[in-house]
């Protein structure tokens, strides 16, 4: 696999340097801002065209399609298709592993392909040992064409026709009108309040409209997805959910947090283990009654699916990311958006606008390896490294205005057999201008006045500690705090003359500093500030029997200390 982003690459092979494995060879290079130029598989490159707004706007697709798997590796496997331009196709072998190439021609029209795989076991005392897998495959016309709305919405490309609501939600996925007539299917969504899709209606084609041929209803703790029922809300499958990648029950949106799953119906009842490969992916789901393998998966480095094998490996719904995949689509579908592995972005703006990153439409900044996606809107650091030190980049903090965000280093080392992570974090921002934006304009009359005399607010603070990992106990004491804040200009209203002054001004400075101790359950802080009040009489009439009155009044001390308001806070057990 080889990464670049301007004149930087970064090549990676799964296998030993000196032995490629055919069909896992992935070349990707990324204009500065992280929009793809081009993406090679085993040298047959696509090219993309990008506008001004991040968006792709057309992209090339090479007529050759990649089938790979294992089989017994003394057997004899070929691919067939009546659409392939050679008929038949033989595969390179490695192992079990197989894979064969097979080109069709897409220069006219979207293809939906049909394809046999084969394989043939020698048996020297009677008949041949023959094989057969069957599969079916949609490819688009080349060049695939993108369209937009004015939000930012893809609203077409070479396989679908996409549908929203006011809310930026996908209410409906359509095959294009163009496509052959095998392929054509539609998905219809419902959400709630909270974006969460309550329901999926998947309908077929019959010549003249589509025919809904299932209905799933779907029942979440919190964003975690814990049931799936019918039509009329009989359960079809549940799940069971752990710790996810952050540690917590949802820290992480629940990437690499699912247990279990149980199917409560049909031929595939039972339940079912899931088993992960380092990056949270479903790797194998395995049978907890005996113990068999039910799915085996492997991924393209963007979370596309390059092998799903097993009995279960189109029933199960969570793959990539721990993310539920609609595999009529081949999309994951993570909360706030759907992601698409083919293309490697959202099809539509990042809900927290440049907040989350400055390219609106970019899959984890392109960096997969190290990052996992938080429900659609921001990615977070996964991987800590051995010893070094990293930043957490920008991370919006619910409850605070826009613009306010989290930011920090870790630096990560060993001491003693132990993994000591050094942690520093802060927030800062300025609070006055949003609240004028998003409330005091909205009053009528009052608004303007408010806006004239309403104080600014602005504040930063930052917080240091240790956290020691040793053996499987954690020990997260001791954190020092230290901030800072003001309000308002100051004395005089904070202008030279009568008229710039306002009628009354509150002002503000001062610092906290303090410390934490999670285990004891103590928390002291110590502050200084100084206090500042003002009215001026000269703004109240043509003149004024004063022109300003201002007291200042300045504070230091301790404001929390001791423990016992805090027993209750013990969130760590020191380690003994």
């Amino acid at each position: 696999m080889r990464f670049c982003i301007g004149d930087s690459c970064l090549n990676v092979n799964r296998s030993a340097p000196t032995t490629p494995v055919a069909g896992q060879q992935f070349d990707y290079a990324f204009d500065d801002i992280g929009n793809r130029q081009t993406t090679t598989r085993d040298l047959r490159q696509a090219s993309y065209s990008v506008n001004n707004l991040n968006q792709y706007t057309s992209r090339t697709v090479p007529g050759f399609v990649n089938v790979l798997g294992t089989a017994t590796n003394t057997a004899t496997v070929s691919l067939w298709s009546q659409d392939n331009l050679a008929l038949y196709t033989p595969t390179t072998r490695k192992g079990d592993y197989f894979r064969g190439e097979m080109l069709f021609n897409n220069n006219t029209g979207a293809l939906w392909l049909t394809i046999t795989n084969v394989a043939v076991l020698s048996n020297y005392t009677g008949a041949d040992i023959v094989t057969n897998t069957i599969g079916k495959l949609f490819v688009p016309k080349t060049a695939e064409v993108f369209g937009y709305d004015a939000d930012g919405n893809l609203t077409n490309d070479g396989r679908w026709s996409y549908t929203w609501d006011a809310e930026n939600r996908i209410t409906s996925f359509t095959r294009n009108s163009a496509a052959p007539v095998g392929s054509r299917v539609k998905l219809d969504c419902a959400y709630d309040s909270r974006s969460r899709r309550t329901q999926k209606i998947v309908s077929t084609w019959n010549g003249s409209t589509y025919v809904a041929q299932s209905t799933n209803k779907f029942v979440y703790d919190g964003w975690n997805l814990i049931a799936i029922l019918d039509a009329t809300n009989g359960l079809v499958q549940s799940f069971t959910w752990g710790t996810d990648a952050s540690g917590t029950m949802q820290g992480a949106g629940g990437v690499g947090g699912l247990i279990s799953m149980t199917v409560h119906q049909g031929p595939e009842a039972g339940t079912y283990f899931y088993c992960y490969d380092g990056n949270h992916n479903v790797a194998t789901l395995v049978n907890a009654t005996n113990g068999a393998v039910e799915a085996v998966y492997e991924y393209e480095p963007f979370l596309g699916i390059l092998r799903a094998t097993g009995r279960l490996a189109s029933f199960n719904p969570f793959v990539g990311s721990t993310k539920f995949c609609d595999w009529e689509t081949g999309m994951l579908y993570y909360g706030y958006r759907y992601y698409d592995p083919d293309t490697g972005r959202w099809p539509n703006r990042d809900p927290l606008e440049e907040q989350g990153g400055v390219n609106l439409y970019a899959f984890v900044a392109n960096n997969g390896i190290n990052r996992i996606e938080y429900l659609g809107f921001f990615s977070i650091e996964t991987l800590l490294p051995n010893a070094g030190t990293f930043e957490l980049g920008h991370i919006p903090v619910p409850g605070l205005p826009p613009g306010c965000g989290l930011v920090g280093t870790i630096t990560v080392k060993s001491e003693g057999g132990c993994k000591v992570y050094e942690i520093g974090a802060g927030v800062s921002c300025s609070v006055r201008q949003k609240l004028i934006d998003k409330l005091v304009k909205r009053i009528p009359g009052i608004g303007e006045t408010l806006d004239r005399y309403l104080p600014d607010v602005s504040a930063q603070g930052w917080i240091e500690g240790v956290v020691r990992n040793c053996c499987g106990c954690v020990d997260a004491c001791e954190f020092s705090l230290n901030g800072a804040f003001t309000v308002g200009n100051g004395r005089r209203g904070g202008g030279e003359t009568a008229g710039q002054r306002k009628v009354i001004e509150l002002g503000a400075t001062g610092e906290v500093n303090g410390i934490v101790n999670l285990c004891q359950g103590t928390l002291r802080l110590d502050a200084t500030a100084v206090f500042s009040f003002s009215m001026n009489f000269e703004q109240l009439g043509e003149k004024g029997w004063f022109p300003a009155f201002n007291l200042d009044k300045e504070f230091s001390g301790t404001l929390l200390g001791g423990k016992t308001q805090f027993e209750g806070l013990k969130w760590f057990k020191p380690c003994k």
